[in-house]
C-alpha cells in the first residue's frame, strides 16, 4: 500500500512539472510573439473604440461600435494602466493567455495522460494568438469558451450548480466582448440536454413515453437548427452549407435520436431535471449582461445597443460575405482522417511499427511542407476542413454501441467539447479565412482528443500523439511566421520591426518607415486636432492621434463623406485606395472630385494624403 502511494505521489509530482514546464514555455512565446504583426485596420478599429470609452463615450450612442462595447472597456482599463497605444492592448489579451492555457491542459489531462495535455496545449498556444497577436474579439470568445468548458468539465463530475454559474458567466462576458459569444452559449445548452438525457436514462424510475417533455426537446432543436440556417441563409452555396450548416445540424440529430430511443422518467421530471441546470447556467449568464447594460437601460439607450448590436451588426456581417467555403477543397481533409481512421481500425502492424510508420511519413510531409508554399497551403487546409467531418463523426461515434460501454462522464465530456466545436465553428461565418479557423482550434484539437477516448485504442494513440506533434512543428516553423493574417497565403516575408509611432507601443511590422511617413506626413498637414479617413481607416485616426469629425471611425455612405469634406476645419483627408470590403467610396472618384479643394497629395502604399 505504501509503494503504491509513493508512486502516486511520484506521478502527481511529474505532472505538476509537466504542467509549470508547459505553461512557462508558452507564456514565454506567446509574450515574445505578442510584438508581431498587425493589420492596422484591425489595431486601428480596436484602439480608436477604447480611446472614445477611455474619454467617456458609450459605445452604440456617442459612437458606433462594431462590436457588443465590452472589449472596448477593457482595452480602456488597459490604456489606463499601461498608457494609450496598441501594444496595452496585447497586454490584456496576454493576461488571459496563461489562464487559458491552464484551462486547455486541464481539460485535456481528463481524457489524457500529463504529457499528451501538454502537446495539446502546445498547440492550443502556437495555434492561436502566436499566429496573430492583435487582441481581436474572437480571441476572447475563444478563451471564454475554454474557461467555460472547464467550468463544465467539473460540474459533470460532482454536480454542483456553482460550476454552472461560472460556465454561465464566462457566457455573459463573451457576449459582452463579441455578439457571438451566442454560439458558446447554445453548445452549453445543446450540452446540458444530452446530460438530462443521460440522468434520466439512468434513473431508477422508468416509465412510458414522455411526449409533451420529448416534443419541446425535439421542437426546439428544429427552431435551433432552423435559426442556424437563417443566420447563414441568403446567398447561401453548398461549401456554406456543408462547413456552418452540417455540424449543428450533426449534434441536433444526435439529441433527437436519442430523445427517440428514450424511455425513462415523467414528463415533470424531465422538466425539472433540464430547469435544475439550465437556470443556473442562464443566471450566471445573466450577470455579466447585466452589467454591460446597465449604463444604457439608466439612460434609456436600450434601444440603440439592440439597433447596434443585432440589427446592424447582423447587417454588417452579411456585407462581409466575400468569401464562400468551397466543397472541391474538401478533399484536403481526406489525408489527417484517413491516417487517424487507419491508426483505430487496422492494427496488423502492432503498436511500435505503426508509430514509426506515422513518424515517418509525418516528418516527409513537413520537410516538404518547409518546401513548398503550396504543399504548405494543403496541409493547413486540410486540417481547417475537418471540422464538418470531425462533428459528424463524433455525432455517430456518441449514438454508437461503443460509446455506451464508456461511462455517463466520458459520454458527457466528449459531448460537451465536440458540441462546443460545432457552435464556435460558426465563428467563420460569414467571412472563413485562414485565420478565423485559428479562432477555433484549439476547442477542435480538445473534440477531437475526447473522440479518440471513445475509441480507446492504443495505436490510435499513437498515431494521435505523431499527428498532433506534426501539427505542433508546422503551426511553428510554417503557419506562425507566414503571417497568414494578411493573405491567406505561406510566401516569405521580410523581417519585422518595430513600428516607431508613440500609440504603436513598439509592435512590429514589415517595412514600417512608409506607415511611419504617412502619419508624420499628416500631423504636419492637418493644422489642428481634425482628419478625415475613408474608407476603413480607424487606424489613421488612432495612430496620428487626430481626431474624427464625425461618430463612425469604420465607414460613411457617400454623402455623410461629402458633407463632412465641406467643412471649413477640415484641413487634411487620407482615402483608402484598396479596402477590403467597402464598396461604396471609390478613392480615384473622390480624389478628382476633391482635388481642387485638396491640391496637395502624396501616396503612401494603398493611402492617398491630401491636403490643402
Amino acid at each position: 500500500m505504501g509503494i503504491v502511494s509513493a508512486d502516486n505521489d511520484a506521478l502527481r509530482r511529474q505532472n505538476v512539472y509537466i504542467l509549470l514546464l508547459t505553461l512557462i514555455s508558452c507564456s514565454v512565446y506567446l509574450w515574445v510573439r505578442l510584438h508581431c504583426g498587425w493589420l492596422p485596420e484591425d489595431d486601428g478599429l480596436l484602439g480608436q473604440s477604447a480611446l472614445r470609452v477611455f474619454h467617456g463615450q458609450l459605445p452604440h450612442v456617442d459612437f458606433a461600435e462594431n462590436y457588443t462595447g465590452g472589449l472596448a472597456y477593457i482595452h480602456a482599463a488597459a490604456f489606463t494602466l499601461f498608457g494609450v497605444n496598441a501594444f496595452s492592448m496585447r497586454i490584456a489579451l496576454f493576461a488571459l493567455s496563461v489562464p487559458f492555457l491552464l484551462a486547455v491542459f486541464y481539460i485535456a489531462s481528463r481524457t489524457s495522460g500529463a504529457k499528451t495535455a501538454a502537446i495539446i496545449t502546445v498547440l492550443a498556444a502556437v495555434w492561436s494568438i502566436a499566429v496573430y497577436s492583435t487582441p481581436m474579439p474572437s480571441w476572447y470568445n475563444l478563451y471564454f469558451a475554454v474557461f467555460g468548458a472547464a467550468a463544465l468539465i467539473r460540474f459533470i463530475d460532482d454536480g454542483r450548480r456553482r460550476w454552472l454559474v461560472l460556465a454561465g458567466i464566462a457566457g455573459g462576458i463573451s457576449f459582452d466582448i463579441k455578439v457571438v459569444g451566442l454560439y458558446y452559449i447554445a453548445g452549453v445548452l445543446l450540452f446540458l440536454l444530452f446530460r438530462e438525457q443521460e440522468m434520466s436514462a439512468a434513473s431508477l424510475a422508468k416509465s412510458k413515453r414522455t411526449y409533451i417533455y420529448s416534443a419541446f426537446v425535439i421542437g426546439g432543436l428544429i427552431f435551433f437548427v432552423a435559426g442556424v440556417w437563417k443566420l447563414v441563409g441568403g446567398n447561401l452555396q453548398e461549401g456554406d452549407a456543408f462547413h456552418f450548416l452540417l455540424p449543428s445540424a450533426a449534434m441536433a440529430a444526435l439529441l433527437v435520436r436519442r430523445e427517440l430511443c428514450m424511455l425513462a422518467g415523467s414528463d415533470r421530471h424531465r422538466f425539472s431535471t433540464l430547469l435544475r441546470m439550465v437556470l443556473p447556467f442562464l443566471a450566471g449568464c445573466a450577470g455579466p449582461v447585466v452589467v454591460v447594460l446597465w449604463p444604457y437601460m439608466r439612460g434609456g439607450n436600450l434601444p440603440a445597443f439592440i439597433q447596434g448590436v443585432f440589427i446592424l451588426g447582423m447587417s454588417r456581417a452579411h456585407d462581409l460575405t466575400q468569401i464562400h467555403a468551397k466543397l472541391p477543397e474538401l478533399g484536403l481533409a481526406l489525408p489527417p482522417l484517413v491516417f487517424l481512421l487507419m491508426a483505430n481500425f487496422w492494427k496488423p502492424l502492432g503498436k511500435t511499427l505503426s508509430a514509426v510508420s506515422a513518424a515517418v511519413v509525418l516528418a516527409v510531409a513537413l520537410a516538404l511542407a518547409l518546401w513548398s508554399s503550396d504543399f504548405s497551403k494543403s496541409i493547413f487546409y486540410s486540417v481547417s476542413m475537418m471540422t464538418p467531418w470531425v462533428i459528424a463523426f463524433g455525432a455517430w461515434m456518441l449514438a454508437s454501441e461503443r460509446a455506451q460501454e464508456l461511462s455517463s462522464n466520458n459520454r458527457q465530456q466528449a459531448m460537451l467539447l465536440v458540441g462546443l466545436a460545432a457552435l464556435c465553428s460558426l465563428i467563420q461565418f460569414p467571412f472563413p479565412v485562414a485565420v478565423y479557423f485559428c479562432y477555433f482550434a484549439p476547442i477542435l484539437a480538445l473534440a477531437i482528443l475526447a473522440l479518440l477516448n471513445i475509441r480507446n485504442s492504443p495505436i490510435g494513440g499513437s498515431a494521435a500523439m505523431a499527428l498532433l506533434v506534426f501539427y505542433v512543428l508546422f503551426g511553428l516553423l510554417r503557419v506562425v511566421p507566414s503571417n497568414m493574417y494578411e493573405d491567406g497565403e505561406f510566401q516569405t516575408h521580410s523581417p519585422q520591426t518595430a513600428l516607431h509611432l508613440e500609440r504603436a507601443g513598439g509592435i512590429k511590422t514589415e517595412n514600417p518607415g512608409e506607415y511611419e511617413n504617412l502619419i508624420r506626413s499628416l500631423q504636419s498637414h492637418a493644422r489642428n486636432s481634425y482628419v478625415f479617413a475613408e474608407p476603413e481607416c480607424p487606424d489613421i485616426y488612432f495612430f496620428s492621434g487626430l481626431e474624427n469629425p464625425s461618430n463612425n471611425d469604420g465607414g460613411l455612405p457617400p454623402a455623410e463623406v461629402e458633407a463632412l469634406l465641406a467643412r471649413d476645419d477640415v484641413y487634411a483627408i487620407v482615402f483608402n485606395r484598396k479596402p477590403y470590403f467597402s464598396k461604396l467610396i471609390d478613392a480615384g472618384q473622390m480624389q478628382k472630385k476633391y482635388e481642387s479643394r485638396f491640391p496637395h497629395m502624396e501616396v503612401f502604399g494603398k493611402y492617398l494624403l491630401m491636403w490643402r
